[in-house]
């Protein structure tokens, strides 16, 4: 059994390199049996991206591990950091607790000396003791604006954007709170951020509000280079 010592200096290197602490304590639970998450390169400079980069937006293919690592991202935050507050919107309630459920999971394979404690736990929130709280729900589409209403969310998640309807008003409703909210993280030196994920799903219609976000992340990145 290590030491406490030993417990202190296996934290610090954890907080400082986010790829170490995946790799030898984020478990996922697969047939058969639970086993650490192992990072391929690009998922690395994802996760790295996720947190220096701050605001990303992701067109991926199924089954490629990024839900997985976001997932993996807060269960990073919520346990180096206090007073983290994520928010992730998903297609319907039923993803939203999928996503709640496995983050919790992460968390809690975590070793004693390291794993913060739940306070409050439902099938979509969950409150830490230190100070982090999750939030994930669905869209309603009769109230969009009414998402995260009172919520002072610091890293926001959209989960298959191009799938949502009324995203786009969703997003209107909480966007202002919600850059406020990461102004005064990014002045405490906690973590912020927003991850917008999806598989794509045409330009106009249910899609366009990800296709236009998409399409200016990337002019924009053509300007820079």
């Amino acid at each position: 059994m290590a030491t406490a010592k030993q417990q202190v200096q296996e934290y610090f290197k954890c907080k400082n390199d986010p790829i170490y602490f995946c790799e030898h304590y984020v478990q996922l639970e697969l047939p058969g049996g639970n086993e650490l998450f192992v990072l391929y390169e690009p998922q690395k400079k994802v996760l790295m991206s996720l947190i220096h980069d701050h605001h990303i937006i992701s067109l991926k293919s199924r089954q490629v591990g990024i839900s997985t690592l976001t997932q993996a991202f807060v269960c990073y935050t919520f346990t180096f950091y206090k007073n983290v507050v994520v928010g992730i919107i998903s297609r319907s309630g039923d993803e939203a607790t999928d996503f709640c459920r496995k983050v919790m999971t992460m968390i809690r394979y975590l070793p004693d000396w390291m794993r913060p404690k739940f306070d409050k736990e439902t099938e979509q929130t969950f409150i830490l003791d230190n100070g982090c709280k999750f939030y994930a729900a669905p869209v309603n589409e009769a109230k969009p604006q009414s998402i995260f209403r009172g919520k002072a969310i610091t890293i926001a998640i959209i989960d298959e954007a191009a799938h949502i309807a009324k995203i786009d008003e969703a997003y209107t409703g909480y966007g202002p709170t919600l850059f406020k909210s990461q102004s005064v993280a990014k002045k405490k030196n906690v973590p912020y951020g927003t991850i917008i994920i999806s598989t794509p799903n045409k330009t106009v219609g249910m899609g366009k509000w990800y296709y236009d976000q998409w399409k200016n992340a990337n002019d924009k990145s053509i300007d820079g280079l």
